[in-house]
């Protein structure tokens, strides 16, 4: 996750494949192993729903390197009054092999998808590890095809309430 040049190459990606770089990179391993300096922003968020109660918190986390002080990443959540976190970090910016990837801005159209083999490439995953960007492919699809069939038909019946993305 070093960056290697003083003026990094950027991306833009879909949500989607942001997501995918966070979940199955190391940024997480190196989160849990307090290899980077954290810093933490609390907001309120745009407006209430079921999703997002009364008196939650929107929540910016960065990450960098302790060495460098270099960012390598940025995300956004929001965390109830009790301060569990809702849902998972956003991911709107990760630096991997001195790349910037970003999210799309507001008002932009959405990136194609870069595929698997692209995550293998960018993470440098081979074998094994390689095979494993397949099942979170499968994952991914299934719950595509889940929100397809059933949850936005239960949105249509009034049964669930419309996710509306604020990105911050």
């Amino acid at each position: 996750m070093v960056a290697h040049s003083s003026s990094p190459t950027e991306v833009t990606l879909s949500e989607w494949d942001l997501r995918r770089l966070y979940n199955e990179g190391s940024i997480i391993k190196l989160a849990q192993e307090n290899k980077y300096n954290v810093t933490i922003k609390y907001g309120k968020p745009r407006g209430e729903s079921r999703r997002i109660p009364a008196r939650s918190r929107s929540v910016k986390t960065r990450y960098f390197e302790k060495d460098t002080g270099i960012q390598v990443a940025s995300f956004h959540q929001y965390e109830l009054p009790t301060g569990k976190r809702i849902g998972r970090f956003d991911p709107k910016f990760l630096l991997i092999d001195g790349v910037e990837y970003h999210r799309r801005g507001d008002g932009k159209p959405i990136p194609p998808r870069i595929g698997n083999k692209a995550i293998n490439r960018i993470l440098n995953k081979t074998g094994y590890h390689a095979l494993v960007t397949y099942g979170y492919h499968f994952s991914e699809q299934s719950q595509k095809i889940w929100k397809e069939q059933v949850t936005d038909r239960l949105v249509k019946l009034g049964i669930l309430e419309k996710r509306e993305w604020v990105l911050v």
